[in-house]
């Protein structure tokens, strides 16, 4: 507690400055893997966030992520200088961009397969246009 007896707090307006940055961070990391996954299920393999990232919702996506990593920097900063803890909405959208990340630096192969173990493996045979020997 501070000299007016008030519990320090990280301002309100971090919190609200994070929040576009983080939703835009788990749409883009949710539309790679929503093709990662659901779209190389139905279609077969994929050159994943190529169309993604030649358009302005691919980098604005990019743009969402790096602002989401700036504004979590800046927001443990402003935290650690006040020597106070975050609200949980903070917390929150942290967490949103951390996951964010988190998924993005998953391989396309792990997601692959994981489609092979989901969708079987008559799809991937079909789309890489091979038969397998039995």
């Amino acid at each position: 507690m501070d000299a007016a007896g008030r519990k320090r707090k990280v301002p309100a307006v971090l919190t609200a400055m994070g929040m576009v940055p983080a939703a835009g961070a788990a749409l883009f990391a949710g539309r790679i893997v929503y093709e990662s996954t659901f779209v190389t299920c139905q279609r077969g393999l994929q050159m994943v966030g190529f169309a993604l990232l030649h358009s302005t919702s691919g980098i604005l996506g990019l743009l969402a992520l790096l602002l989401g990593l700036l504004w979590v920097i800046a927001i443990v900063v402003v935290a650690a200088y006040r020597r106070t803890w975050m609200s949980p909405s903070q917390m929150l959208l942290i967490g949103i961009v951390a996951l964010s990340f988190g998924l993005l630096a998953v391989p396309y192969g792990h997601w692959k397969l994981l489609t092979v173990k989901i969708c079987g493996i008559e799809r991937v045979i079909r789309a890489i246009g091979q038969v397998i020997p039995s």
